[in-house]
C-alpha cells in the first residue's frame, strides 16, 4: 500500500480492465480463455478478484456429489488456476473475501490455497492472518483518500 501521485487522475483507469461474471459458466470462461489470452497481449502486475464468493454457492449441477464437495472442489480448481495464472504471467493474484458469520466465505478449502491472509478492518487496521514468508505479527494503520489507499503515519 502507497500513495500514488499523478497529475492526471484518469491515467489509472486506463489501465484497469474490469470484467462482471455473475455465472459460474462465466467465470471458468474469464478464468481459462479470456484473461490468458488477455494478460498475454497487455502489460499487467495486478489481477484482482472481488465477491466470487457467491458463485461457489450455487448448488452442483453432479446430484451424486454433497454441495459441501462439490464447493470445496471448484474453489480450490479456481486457486489453482489462480496461481497457474499468477505464475506464468508474473503477477499478483488478490482475491477479496469476504466474512460471513465470522468465517471466510470461501470456506475452509480455500484458507488452505492462499500464500497470505490480510484482514482489513472497518476501524481501518490491516494485519497479516497468514503468510508462508513472513512473520503474522505485523499490523498497520491504513487510510482511504481520494487518491487511494496508503499506509497511515
Amino acid at each position: 500500500l502507497s500513495r500514488m501521485s499523478s497529475s492526471d487522475d484518469q491515467s489509472y483507469l486506463k489501465h484497469i480492465t474490469v470484467k462482471s461474471c455473475p455465472q459460474t459458466d462465466e467465470f471458468w470462461l474469464m478464468m481459462r480463455t479470456e484473461l490468458p489470452t488477455l494478460l498475454d497481449n497487455g502489460s499487467y502486475s495486478v489481477l484482482v478478484l472481488d465477491s466470487i464468493a457467491d458463485m461457489f454457492r450455487l448448488p452442483s449441477e453432479d446430484s451424486t456429489v454433497s454441495p459441501a464437495f462439490s464447493r470445496a472442489m471448484n474453489v480450490l480448481a479456481a486457486a489453482a488456476e489462480l496461481l497457474r495464472l499468477a505464475d506464468n504471467h508474473n503477477l499478483a493474484a488478490i482475491v477479496i473475501n469476504q466474512l460471513s458469520f465470522s468465517e471466510p466465505a470461501l470456506g475452509l478449502a480455500w484458507r488452505h490455497c492462499v500464500h497470505n491472509t490480510f484482514m482489513l478492518s472497518e476501524s481501518r487496521n490491516i494485519s497479516l492472518k497468514k503468510s508462508l514468508e513472513h512473520s503474522t505479527d505485523v499490523r498497520a494503520k491504513y487510510e482511504i483518500a481520494s487518491d487511494g489507499v496508503y499506509l497511515a503515519s
